[in-house]
């Protein structure tokens, strides 16, 4: 499988290139195939689980990432979109135009529809990658269920011997 790499605007890739340049690194591409739960966790083996459980966080890892990229720049897609919008309502205000009419001619505005129509995506992906993340959780905690429930099964087969008289 061909990587998975993290999906960037100007705002996460800035914040991002600066990380960078204080010598940091992050995990920025995925390259395994995205783990799916086996039908029965409970019949994997041990080491089988592991890798399971490792492959799982690393993808929530790199999932987490995109998260936060997606939310940076949905934030600045929004203040750009609000500050175009401002920009607009001074000027068509300075120009004498009706106040009743000004905001309707901005949502026409096609500057102005461009960068609602990309806060709008960019919103939209956020939503997306948030609602991957949640689940990869809640798969994460269900392994992590039955590596301890295997714990706790083995420490009580460990100490059965000296319990009983």
């Amino acid at each position: 499988m061909s990587p998975i790499e993290l999906q960037l605007a100007e705002a996460s890739k800035r914040a991002i290139s600066r990380l960078k340049g204080q010598g940091l690194s992050l995990n920025e591409g995925y390259s395994y195939d995205p783990p799916s739960l086996p039908e029965d966790v409970t019949s994997m083996g041990d080491e089988n689980l592991m890798d399971l459980y490792a492959k799982y966080v690393a993808y929530l890892e790199f999932i987490n990432l995109q998260v936060w990229c997606a939310h940076t720049d949905k934030a600045e897609a929004e203040k750009e979109m609000v500050i175009e919008k401002a920009r607009k309502k001074l000027t068509m205000k300075a120009g004498g135009k009706a106040v009743a009419l000004i905001d309707a001619e901005i949502e026409v505005d096609e500057v102005y529809r461009d960068k609602a129509d990309k806060y709008q995506e960019l919103s939209n992906y956020h939503s997306l990658i948030q609602m991957m993340s949640e689940k990869l959780s809640k798969d994460i905690s269900f392994i992590n269920r039955e590596i301890t429930r295997r714990v706790n099964l083995n420490k009580a087969v460990g100490r059965a011997p000296w319990l009983t008289p």
